[in-house]
């Protein structure tokens, strides 16, 4: 009878009224306490944010102009002190942009999502490279994570990471492909690729696979810097370990032989690339071959020789593997990747006047380059023996 008189129309109005009163001040109790708990950390930032502001001013007053470059990391010593203890004890300074500092006294370089940056800064003072990096990552707890990779001391001496591209692995997490590169001297470096995936217990290393041999990551070292730089007319610096969004491949930059000043030989980047696919779960080897930027036409050389813009035409010349020169040449603004107007086979290359000469017919292609062969300064075009086209430019001094 009592389990009855439950269930009458009039107890049940009631008991819904009770509790719909309960329910409605539980739900306000909830929305009052998230409203506190998001004021209580919208203060917590702001004052975080305010101690991070603080203590950059305090490091700008301690920080040295940038006059004597021999002394400049001694002379830093106490402000890049007080920099390190910030990082290493505030895990908010992975999302402050240290606008005043950057550049001046440490160089940053971050992930797109945030969850990963670089602090750097070279402690050398000569020509060598002697960087002290710090790494700092945002696990997917939300925990902040700062490690130090290398001291920047004798022994310790480490690269600058230039570039971090992000990719997605196939479980859903995220890659970290991060672009590094040394200077040796102010001839030789080398670069580095490696890939990093972030956990709650460990940063671990993504594979480069070829034909079933691991590694976790590539290199290459490399000697006339500035020569590959006026060899590529300027663009060779953003071939050099690059990724292919569109393929999701990886262009692992190789060296070879390559003359300088016309006995030596030296390992000298050649724009040949290893080229590795992304599958989702590592980099797998595909091929040796041509930049993606290069038309599939010109693909099967041993090394670049030079590229230049003269006469209104891009001319790009290649050493083949029997030892001669193949001449290719693009119209106005055409970019590489397009198929060039005109392809020359059978090139030579005199030493003693620097000129290399093309064949095609009753026409005869000459292009001149300067001294160190790093660059072209002429184009002269024949028919049949007659100069029907002369093109002349001036030159940057390289100075080694």
């Amino acid at each position: 009878m009592f389990f009855h008189f439950l269930r009458l129309p009039l107890w049940n109005s009631l008991y819904n009224s009770y509790a719909m009163k309960h329910s409605i001040t539980s739900v306000i109790v909830m929305a009052l306490a998230i409203i506190i708990a998001g004021n209580c950390y919208a203060k917590d930032k702001k004052d975080e944010v305010a101690e991070l502001e603080k203590a950059e001013a305090q490091i700008l007053k301690l920080a040295k102009p940038y006059a004597d470059r021999s002394s400049w990391a001694e002379e830093n010593a106490k402000a890049l002190a007080k920099f390190e203890n910030i990082i290493k004890k505030n895990p908010h300074s992975l999302d402050y942009e240290f606008e005043d500092i950057k550049g001046l006294l440490v160089e940053i370089v971050e992930s797109e999502d945030h969850n990963l940056r670089f602090y750097q800064w070279d402690t050398s003072g000569g020509t060598m490279m002697c960087y002290t990096v710090w790494r700092q990552c945002r696990k997917p707890n939300g925990k902040v994570e700062t490690v130090q990779l290398s001291g920047g001391k004798e022994g310790e001496c480490s690269g600058y990471k230039r570039e971090i591209t992000q990719l997605k692995a196939a479980s859903g997490e995220t890659v970290y492909l991060i672009k590094s590169f040394f200077k040796a001297d102010n001839f030789s470096g080398s670069s580095t690729l490696e890939a990093i995936k972030i956990d709650n217990n460990e940063t671990s290393n993504v594979k480069f696979n070829r034909n079933g041999k691991t590694s976790d990551k590539q290199s290459v070292s490399f000697s006339n810097m500035s020569g590959w730089y006026f060899r590529t007319n300027e663009e060779g610096w953003t071939w050099l370990m690059c990724y292919n969004e569109d393929e999701q491949n990886v262009y692992v930059s190789l060296s070879d032989e390559i003359p300088f000043n016309g006995n030596d030989r030296l390992e000298q980047l050649s724009d040949r690339y290893d080229i590795y696919h992304f599958n989702g779960k590592e980099f797998v080897y595909q091929r040796t071959s041509a930049g993606y930027w290069l038309h599939f036409y010109l693909a099967d050389y041993k090394y670049l020789e030079v590229i230049g813009e003269i006469g209104e035409h891009t001319i790009r010349i290649d050493r083949m593997s029997d030892g001669s020169f193949r001449y290719a040449s693009w119209k106005g603004t055409a970019d590489m990747s397009t198929m060039p107007s005109l392809v020359v086979n059978k090139g030579t290359f005199d030493e003693n006047s620097h000129r290399y000469t093309f064949v095609n017919d009753e026409f005869s292609y000459i292009v001149g380059v300067n001294d160190n062969d790093d660059q072209i300064i002429s184009l002269e075009v024949k028919h049949n023996d007659e100069t029907i086209k002369s093109f002349t430019k001036n030159v940057r001094v390289i100075v080694y």
